[in-house]
């Protein structure tokens, strides 16, 4: 019964910490994936792996995961890069083929990559 109460404990702590994973889709060669946390909706773009380590943790839909997320949008001189107006916005570039935009109606403001995630899989 000890057990089972810590388990609760802790999967309210992951709950409230870490990222919801509420949508993977793909472009081209990359994972686009839509993470919920704190009533915010974060769009995080991943290549895809070409090798697996059997060793590493595919996300899932509908689970929660720790993530550690940073701005993909350039930074100079400590400001984000980001036009005024939204709308004139093209979106940015991951590689010759393949632009990803933000989403302003849908609460999508900044495109991030998360550290430790190469394609779907968590490295650690």
């Amino acid at each position: 019964m000890f057990s089972c109460a810590g388990t609760r404990q802790s999967n309210q702590k992951q709950e409230t910490d870490s990222f919801l994973i509420s949508k993977i889709e793909t472009k081209n060669d990359w994972y686009i994936v839509y993470a919920n946390r704190h009533d915010s909706t974060y769009m995080i773009v991943s290549k895809k792996a070409e090798i697996v380590n059997p060793t590493w943790n595919k996300i899932k839909v509908g689970n929660y995961y720790n993530l550690k997320i940073n701005s993909i949008i350039p930074v100079i001189n400590g400001v984000k890069m980001m036009p005024v107006n939204y709308l004139d916005f093209a979106g940015i570039s991951l590689d010759e083929r393949t632009i990803v935009n933000i989403n302003p109606n849908k609460g999508i403001f900044d495109i991030y990559s998360a550290e430790k995630l190469k394609g779907l899989f968590l490295t650690e």
